[in-house]
C-alpha cells in the first residue's frame, strides 16, 4: 500500500502515486500534483448528495462539494452573489458587457469580475452567454469565472464540451462534479490526463454505468477511492472494487452507505482489519453481515461492532459474555442495548467500573438500571450517572443528596437538571464548588433556588449568579443591594436586568457600579435619564458612548457642561442628527 496512512476519524489522505507504469509525461504530471485531501466537509457533502430529496437540496449539496473540491490546492473563490435579474442575456460590446433589463432597457456594466461571476452562476444564463464566458482568456479572473460557470447546472452540451477541454485543470475539476453532465462530457473527463479531474468525476453521484466501468479501471488509487465512496455505485462496480488488491480502496468502499448485500458479505470476510473496522462502523449493514463480522474475533472489530445501532439481540448477548473491557464498554454505550442486558451489566460488572461508568452515561437506560447504578459503591459510577442527560426527577433528587461532592457537582453542571426540588437541594449545599457549578447552569430557573444562592455568604457564588442571563426578578433585586461591590458591578453588566434593578444600580453609592451600568446596551429610557443626570462625569462619559441611547438622552448630554462628555458623545457610533447639530453649535466637541 503506497502513500500516507489513512486517518479514519479525522480526514482521509488520498495517495496520488501511480499504480502502474505510465508515460513519462503522465508521471511528471502526477509528481507535480499535490496530495489530495478528502476532508470531513467533502464527506458530508457526498452524503448530502446521496440523500437529497429535492432539486434544491441537490444543488446546495453540489455547491458544497464543488467548494470542497476546489479548495484542494486551488485559490479560494469569493462568495458568489446571485445576479438580481431573473433572466439575463449577455452580449459583447467592446470592453463592456450589456445586460438587458426586464423592461428592455440596456445598461452597460464594466467588465469586472463580480458582474461576470454573477452571470456565470445564474441558472437562467443563455447559451450565448455560456459560450462567451467559456471561451474567455487565461487570466486568473477569467479562470475563476469559468470554474463558477462549470458548476452551473444549466450548461448546454456545447458549453460542457468546451469546458471539458479547458487548459486549466481547476476548471475541468469544477465541471467534473456538476450533476448535469452529459454522457459525452463524462467520457471526455474520464479520459482526462489530470488525476485530480478524474478523482472529482469519480465523486459525481450521477455517473452513467459506462463511466463507472471506465473509472473502475483507473490506475490511480485516489480515483478508485473516490469512486468507492460514491453512493450510486452499481452492484457490478462494487464487486470490482471489493476485489481490488489495494486495501485503501476496499476500506473506502466499506464506508459506502449503499452497499449491496453481496458486497457487504465479501468485505466482511476481508483479511484487512482496517477494512473490517470501516465496515463495522457502517450503519446500513444486514444482520447476516453483522454476524459474519462477529466471527472475526479481532478486538477492535468486535468493539466497533458492539456499538452498532442495528446490532441484533443474538449478538448483543454474545458480546455481553466477553471479558474484554473495551468490547463491553462499547456495548454499554449502545443506545439500543436491550433492557435485560442493561440490568445484567449493571449487576455483574462490579469489578469493571469503567464499563459501569460507560453504562451510566447511556441516556437510554431503564429506570431500574439507573437505580441500580445510583446505589453503586463507586463514586465514579454515580458521577457518570449524574451527568446522564436523561434523569428522572426522583433520581435527580436522590443524586442531589449524594455523599460525594463530585457526584453533586456533576449533577449541578448537568444541563438536563430540571427538577425544582433538586435545584433547591443543591442550592443549600455546603461545598462552594457545587454552588458555583449550579449558578453557572443555564437550566437553573427555580426562583427559590436562585434566591438562596443570591443570599449565600460566599461572594464568588453570588458573583457567578449575577452573570446569569435568566436571573429571576427577586434574585436581581437581592444582588442589586449586595454588600459586596464586586457583585453589584458584575450585575450591572448583565444585559437582562429589569427596569427596577437598573434603577437601584443607577443610584448605587459606588460610581464604578454606575459607570459599568452606563455601558449596558439594554438600558431603559428611565435608567438612561437617571444616569444622564449623574453628578459624576465618569458615569456620563461611558453613557455618552452607548450606541442605544434615545434621541432625548443624546440631546441632554449634548447640552451638558462637561466637554469630555460631549466629545465622547461626538464619537458615538449612533449619533442622531439633532444631537450632532447641538454639538456643532457648541463648536467644542472636537476641542
Amino acid at each position: 500500500m503506497s502513500g500516507k496512512k489513512i486517518l479514519m476519524d479525522d480526514r482521509i489522505s488520498l495517495s496520488v502515486s501511480t499504480r502502474a507504469t505510465q508515460s513519462q509525461a503522465t508521471n511528471q504530471q502526477t509528481a507535480a500534483l499535490p496530495e489530495l485531501e478528502l476532508s470531513r466537509v467533502l464527506w458530508r457533502s457526498v452524503a448530502a448528495v446521496s440523500s437529497a430529496d429535492t432539486v434544491l437540496e441537490m444543488q446546495r449539496a453540489s455547491h458544497e462539494m464543488r467548494a470542497a473540491v476546489n479548495s484542494l490546492g486551488q485559490a479560494d473563490l469569493n462568495v458568489i452573489n446571485q445576479h438580481p435579474d431573473s433572466t439575463i442575456d449577455l452580449y459583447q460590446h467592446g470592453d463592456s458587457i450589456a445586460l438587458p433589463e426586464p423592461a428592455g432597457e440596456v445598461r452597460s456594466v464594466e467588465r469586472n469580475s463580480t458582474a461576470r461571476q454573477s452571470i456565470a452562476s445564474d441558472i437562467n444564463i443563455s447559451p450565448e452567454a455560456q459560450s462567451f464566458l467559456a471561451d474567455r482568456g487565461d487570466s486568473l479572473n477569467d479562470s475563476l469565472i469559468r470554474e463558477i460557470l462549470a458548476g452551473n447546472s444549466s450548461l448546454t452540451n456545447k458549453t460542457q464540451q468546451t469546458l471539458a477541454q479547458d487548459r486549466n485543470a481547476s476548471v475541468r475539476r469544477a465541471l467534473a462534479v456538476n450533476f448535469s453532465l452529459s454522457n459525452k462530457t463524462q467520457q471526455t473527463l474520464a479520459q482526462d490526463d489530470n488525476v485530480g479531474v478524474r478523482w472529482a468525476l469519480a465523486l459525481n453521484p450521477n455517473l452513467t454505468d459506462d463511466i463507472q466501468r471506465t473509472l473502475a479501471g483507473d490506475d490511480e488509487t485516489s480515483v478508485l477511492m473516490a469512486l468507492a465512496v460514491n453512493s450510486n455505485l452499481t452492484g457490478e462496480i462494487q464487486r470490482t472494487l471489493a476485489g481490488d488488491g489495494d486495501g485503501d480502496v476496499r476500506w473506502a468502499l466499506a464506508k459506502n452507505p449503499n452497499l449491496t448485500d453481496e458486497t457487504q458479505l465479501t468485505l466482511a470476510s476481508d483479511d484487512d482489519t482496517n477494512v473490517l473496522m470501516a465496515l463495522a462502523l457502517n450503519s446500513n449493514l444486514t444482520d447476516e453481515t453483522l454476524l459474519t463480522l462477529a466471527r472475526n474475533g479481532d478486538t477492535s472489530v468486535l468493539s466497533a461492532l458492539a456499538g452498532h445501532s442495528k446490532l441484533p439481540a443474538r449478538l448483543q448477548y454474545e458480546l455481553a459474555q466477553s471479558s474484554d473491557k473495551e468490547i463491553l464498554s462499547f456495548l454499554a454505550r449502545n443506545l439500543n442495548l436491550m433492557d435485560p442486558l442493561q440490568r445484567e451489566l449493571a449487576q455483574t460488572q462490579n469489578s469493571n467500573k469503567e464499563v459501569l461508568s460507560e453504562l451510566a452515561h447511556n441516556p437510554k437506560l431503564t429506570e431500574e438500571t439507573r437505580l441500580i447504578l445510583a446505589r453503586d459503591e463507586d463514586a465514579g459510577v454515580r458521577r457518570a450517572l449524574a451527568s446522564n442527560s436523561n434523569l428522572t426527577p426522583q433520581l435527580q433528587k436522590t443524586l442531589a443528596q449524594d455523599q460525594d461532592a463530585n457526584v453533586r457537582r456533576a449533577l449541578a453542571r448537568n444541563t438536563s437538571l430540571t427538577d425544582a426540588q433538586a435545584q433547591q437541594i443543591l442550592a443549600q449545599d455546603k461545598v462552594e464548588e457545587v454552588l458555583i457549578d449550579l449558578a453557572r447552569n443555564p437550566k437553573l430557573t427555580d426562583v427559590q433556588a436562585q434566591q438562596t444562592l443570591a443570599r449565600d455568604e460566599k461572594t464568588q457564588v453570588r458573583e457567578t449568579l449575577a452573570r446569569k442571563s435568566n436571573l429571576a426578578d427577586g434574585a436581581q433585586h437581592t444582588l442589586a443591594k449586595d454588600k459586596d461591590e464586586r457583585v453589584r458591578r458584575t450585575l450591572a453588566s448583565n444585559s437582562n436586568l429589569t427596569n427596577d434593578t437598573q434603577q437601584i444600580l443607577a443610584k448605587d453609592e459606588e460610581a464604578w457600579v454606575r459607570e459599568i451600568l452606563a455601558d449596558n446596551l439594554k438600558l431603559t429610557d428611565e435608567t438612561q435619564r437617571i444616569l444622564a443626570e449623574d453628578k459624576d462625569a465618569l458615569v456620563r462619559w461611558p453613557l455618552a458612548l452607548n450606541s442605544n441611547l434615545t434621541d432625548e438622552i443624546q440631546q441632554i448630554l449634548a447640552e451638558g457642561d462637561d466637554a469630555s462628555v460631549r466629545r465622547a458623545l461626538a464619537g458615538n457610533s449612533n449619533l442622531k442628527p439633532e444631537a450632532s447639530q447641538i454639538l456643532a453649535q457648541r463648536n467644542d466637541a472636537n476641542n
